[in-house]
């Protein structure tokens, strides 16, 4: 099976990129790649035979023929929007709980400190990215378009590695943007 993932350099993208091509999946990746993070992901998978990018959706086009097997897969906001390609042609959305996860930006939620993270992901219930992932993939494989999310719900073993590898990839992902910002 093909799948496109659209950002695939967002840090959800990225995780669901990742898992594909561990799992044997050939990924084709739409990012513009405007960021210093998008080039610092590139530089995880881009050597991957099961992987190629493109920077637009035109690219993808001219040069890849689409397959009857192939799915579309698009991140908008907390939203999946999964596209199948063979003969129904269906759009499926899947609302995505809150997350939390390497690579995120946490400046979007104002967050400065550890324990603050720590806090967001109590409050909101949010569920690691991976742990998502682990139920998606799958789900996504067999077809099941409305998998259910509700094993993710009390997912708390290792919660503190999980939140502190969340914070360690923050601070690189400063370091990142330090650099790039001269």
């Amino acid at each position: 099976m093909m799948t496109t993932i659209y950002h695939c350099f967002h840090w959800i993208g990225y995780h669901l990129t990742t898992n594909l091509l561990q799992e044997g999946y050939e990924v084709i990746g739409i990012d513009p790649m405007f960021s210093p993070l998008s080039e610092q992901l590139y530089m995880f998978v881009g050597r991957n035979s099961n992987f190629q990018h493109f920077y637009t959706v035109q690219d993808k086009e001219k040069h890849v023929h689409t397959n009857e097997e192939e799915i579309m897969i698009n991140i908008q906001g907390n939203v999946l929007v999964i596209e199948e390609t063979a003969t129904s042609k269906a759009t499926n959305c899947i609302e995505l709980p809150p997350l939390f996860g390497e690579w995120m930006d946490l400046d979007e939620l104002g967050i400065t400190q550890k324990e603050e993270l720590a806090e967001w992901v109590a409050d909101t219930k949010a569920v690691y990215i991976e742990d998502l992932v682990q139920v998606l993939i799958p789900a996504i494989s067999k077809g099941e378009w409305h998998p259910s999310l509700h094993s993710l719900e009390g997912r708390e073993e290792n919660l503190e590695k999980k939140i502190a590898t969340t914070w360690e990839s923050y601070f690189q992902l400063q370091k990142l943007n330090s650099k790039n910002s001269y």
